[in-house]
């Protein structure tokens, strides 16, 4: 499952309860060639066969393109999870360097 971030926004619907682990992804448009899909290979540590990295549309001018670092692409190291509750819930991402 994927969600497209827009100005640091997101939203996702469909998400199955129960503990979940994140991954977060991120393509720069000036170099995905305005195609979808793709992204990094998929891992043995648990990342969904489903989901595929969104690429954004070639921008145009100046980009707001933030590059992260490659381990918050795999689920073993991210470091990132949840524990998903019925109805709305709200988890904000924290990168760090």
């Amino acid at each position: 499952m994927n969600a497209v971030i827009r100005d640091g926004d997101y939203s996702l619907d469909g998400i199955p309860v129960g503990d979940t682990k994140i991954t977060v992804v991120t393509i720069d448009p000036a170099t995905a060639g305005g195609g979808g899909g793709g992204g990094p290979e998929k891992n043995e540590a648990g990342a969904n066969p489903d989901a595929q990295p969104v690429a954004p549309k070639k921008a145009k001018g100046p980009s707001n393109y933030v590059s992260i670092p490659a381990r918050y692409q795999d689920p073993a190291h991210s470091g990132l999870s949840l524990t998903v509750k019925a109805g709305p819930q709200t988890y904000n991402v924290e990168l760090k360097p």
